[in-house]
């Protein structure tokens, strides 16, 4: 898929949101809201318990902001489009993706993305920028490289997870509900440090549905936990792990749509 088609819908996308100002700006500001609140719900859990596990507020903060943003990214451009997939299975529309010239994963994108969730995206820069300054973690070239690798990382995780339960619905119809358990409830468990969890909890967050990576050991680098090889490590593996899963989930959405049979309504 030519990355200029690309950014050329994304371009009339936005363009046409402009035509109805107020209503996208309010949305926007609603959403900021919601998580706003969210912050605030932290800070009162730390002004309670002052720390958890050795995190504190802005720590806590930082660990909810990489959670936020690359969740953001990765939902303006495949949470809605990925998730119209049971639907559409459902009447039958489905079967539209398989007359077109183009590549099915790319053009259901296209068809379907959502700017809603900019709110997350400009809500997670500015919290990014303050919890940064809270910590007294110096702008530099090579915290701006550390951050980009972080932020590519974990938006791939997140979109790969998406991707990988939403397109079950290609096969079994029904597969929203099972994926709103993974990108809400088990995402939930990385809003907070996860050395604070079960060991088998982690294991499962690490390992199985790698969540952990996208702000949990990046954070344990950025905020002085570790250093040397292993904080290197926990920087770079996000990355080499986001890209792996982008390509997996790529993968097996093209596989169920070998197994596609039709389900009209």
């Amino acid at each position: 898929m030519n990355l200029k088609i690309i950014g050329h819908f994304y371009y009339l996308l936005l363009k046409s949101k402009a035509e109805y100002r107020l209503n996208f700006f309010l949305e926007i500001f609603v959403n900021m809201f919601t998580y706003i609140i969210s912050y605030c719900g932290i800070w009162i859990i730390l002004r309670q318990f002052g720390s958890i596990n050795g995190w504190n507020y802005y720590e806590v903060s930082f660990l909810y902001t990489l959670n936020l943003l690359t969740y953001g990214i990765a939902c303006l451009f495949f949470y809605i489009p990925i998730r119209s997939i049971e639907k559409m299975v459902q009447s039958g529309e489905f079967d539209i993706f398989f007359v077109k010239p183009l590549d099915p994963f790319w053009h259901l994108i296209m068809r379907q993305s959502y700017l809603g969730f900019l709110s997350h995206v400009v809500l997670g820069f500015i919290m990014l920028v303050f919890c940064l300054n809270k910590l007294a973690i110096g702008v530099s070239l090579h915290l701006i490289l550390v951050l980009a690798l972080i932020v590519l990382g974990g938006s791939l995780i997140q979109s790969a997870i998406i991707i990988f339960f939403g397109s079950l619905s290609i096969k079994y119809v029904r597969a929203n509900n099972l994926m709103d358990i993974f990108i809400y409830q088990i995402r939930g468990f990385i809003e907070y440090p996860v050395s604070i969890y079960p060991i088998p909890i982690q294991l499962f967050i690490t390992f199985i549905v790698p969540y952990a990576f996208v702000n949990y050991y990046p954070s344990v680098y950025l905020t002085g936990r570790v250093s040397g090889i292993t904080g290197f490590l926990f920087v770079i593996s996000p990355a080499v792990i986001g890209v792996l899963l982008f390509w997996l989930a790529y993968r097996f959405f093209h596989k169920m749509l070998g197994e596609y049979t039709g389900a009209g309504a």
